[in-house]
């Protein structure tokens, strides 16, 4: 999106829930006990939901903002599974609160059918998607070190986040069994870096960063494309389908406005789907052709 619109594209963007803002989503530096409800949140908070059952960790009196995570779209499991989707539906998604783990894939996953003996190797090798590694992570600023692993290779990297004594203790008893014991690839910022400023550990991380010290598209790819005026971001818009031409070549979506209740039809000349893998595939399963 960011790199579309500073290519000068006109770019429409729907997000089926609201925008993110950190100033007011999130709990910032503050204790347990300064909470209202001890950190747990408002046990009445989802009273009226489809989906009752609160998410773990990220979803909490923290983080729970105004109303980011989806709870007004019920899902069903197949009878004998318990499945568990948890689903953030505010702009950034997850990414306001992932794990931050940003290493490379190497030859081993691109040629695994080789390795394997079945399957299909991807269509591009490691030499040449490298490069294209190497300028996400000058972007997005990934620390750690170099470690020559071929299954995981090295890239262009900040200064690693220093082991704490834990850490120390683990190396020791890895180096026991000829495991090795390494910092991780982490999209967090060890130092100042394309105008975001260092990690100062507050270790409120699953629960979204205040400050913009880890990558995540509320801090980045977002203002990035809002500054070059090319963007139209659409927030609580949860798109129903793709609508297609007469040839079956996708022309736009049809989205329901939360707000409104009333469904909206988008066109547009390319559609992209970044839903994540379930919602993705839940809108091309909805998706067919009216003629």
């Amino acid at each position: 999106m960011k790199l579309l619109c500073e290519a000068g594209l006109q770019v429409c963007a729907l997000n089926s829930g609201p925008r993110t803002d950190p100033e007011k989503d999130y709990r910032r530096h503050r204790q347990v006990y300064d909470l209202k409800f001890r950190g747990y949140g408002d046990p009445l908070r989802l009273q009226g939901k489809a989906h009752q059952e609160p998410y773990s960790v990220e979803e909490s009196e923290y983080s729970e903002g105004r109303d980011l995570f989806e709870h007004d779209v019920a899902y069903s499991n197949a009878p004998g599974t318990d499945w568990y989707w948890k689903r953030c539906k505010a702009t950034g998604g997850k990414a306001n609160f992932w794990g931050r783990s940003s290493a490379r894939f190497g030859d081993i996953d691109f040629k695994a059918a080789d390795l394997d003996g079945f399957g299909e190797n991807w269509p591009v090798d490691y030499a040449e998607i490298s490069p294209w590694f190497s300028k996400a992570e000058r972007y997005m600023g990934v620390a750690s070190t170099v470690q020559n692993r071929p299954s995981n290779p090295d890239g262009d990297y900040l200064p690693p986040f220093p082991f704490r004594c834990i850490d120390y203790i683990i190396q020791k008893g890895a180096e026991k069994i000829g495991v090795p014991y390494l910092p991780d690839r982490c999209a967090q910022l060890t130092t100042a870096h394309n105008g975001h400023p260092a990690c100062h550990y507050c270790g409120n991380c699953s629960r979204g960063c205040d400050v913009g010290s880890f990558f995540s598209p509320t801090w980045f790819t977002i203002p990035e494309a809002e500054a070059t005026k090319n963007l139209t971001l659409l927030t609580n818009a949860l798109v129903r389908e793709v609508l297609v031409d007469e040839s079956g070549m996708a022309k736009g979506v049809a989205y329901i406005d939360r707000t409104t209740r009333k469904e909206i039809e988008v066109y547009a000349k390319v559609v992209v789907l970044a839903a994540s893998c379930v919602e993705t595939a839940h809108i091309m399963l909805n998706s067919k052709s009216r003629h």
